[in-house]
């Protein structure tokens, strides 16, 4: 059963004092059974939440950047299996 880990494709700073929000897709015919978010900043950066779509395709987080001065970036993950072995 091959799997495999998908990166964000859409936008990923968050900008000053705000969240962001990014999505990782899977393949055509997987469904994301997990994921994560890696920040860039730890100490001004932090996950607000993470979640599958509701079609399991997709996996979005959401991040809270606390810094008054910077945008800080980040990548969000989707670990994707085929469908058929996802269940």
């Amino acid at each position: 059963m091959a799997g495999s880990v998908a990166p964000a494709t859409g936008p990923s700073t968050d900008p000053v004092a705000t969240f962001g929000t990014a999505t990782a897709t899977c393949d055509a015919g997987q469904l994301a059974v997990g994921g994560g978010v890696k920040v860039d900043d730890q100490e001004n950066t932090g996950t607000s939440d993470t979640c599958p779509d509701a079609g399991g395709r997709a996996w979005t987080a959401r991040v809270d950047n606390n810094d008054v001065a910077a945008a800080h970036a980040f990548t969000v993950y989707a670990i994707c299996l085929p469908a058929a072995a996802a269940g």
